[in-house]
């Protein structure tokens, strides 16, 4: 029973968590990007540095993230705590005993309000990130 269980726990993990993109699935992603780009620089003066852009994974799955890295991307953004936290430190078998993860250059954006009491799990387990981004306008440090 103790096998089966672990057996099935493991295949789940790899599951959900599965850095494996489909060909359509990453050119959708990264033409999606793209007009995002070109209205940023549509709409930036151009004497002007542009400003990044950071995509946020809010609740999407980690192959998404490894598809737009794949076509050259490095920032990328979450307004969940444990979902960034699961991201930063991806760990999941793929294939016979081979081990594999998200990659280690990411630079990782967290957005919205940090509570006191997640503020260790950020960084405890998030050893890539770049910046944290307040979007309540009405806080002060």
């Amino acid at each position: 029973l103790h096998r089966a269980l672990s057996t099935a726990i493991k295949r789940s993990v790899v599951e959900v968590m599965s850095l494996e993109y489909s060909a359509a699935r990453g050119a959708d992603l990264s033409d999606n990007i793209r007009s995002v780009e070109r209205e940023i620089a549509e709409a930036s003066p151009p004497s002007t540095s542009r400003p990044r852009l950071v995509p946020i994974s809010k609740l999407k799955p980690a192959s998404d993230i490894k598809a737009l890295y794949d076509a050259g991307y490095r920032h990328f953004g979450e307004n969940y705590i444990q979902e960034l936290a699961d991201k930063a430190e991806v760990d999941v078998l793929k294939g016979p005993a081979q081990l594999t993860e998200l990659p280690r250059d990411i630079n990782w954006h967290f957005v919205g309000a940090l509570q006191s009491n997640k503020a260790k799990l950020l960084a405890c387990t998030c050893f890539y990130l770049a910046e944290i981004h307040n979007t309540n306008p009405s806080y002060t440090q």
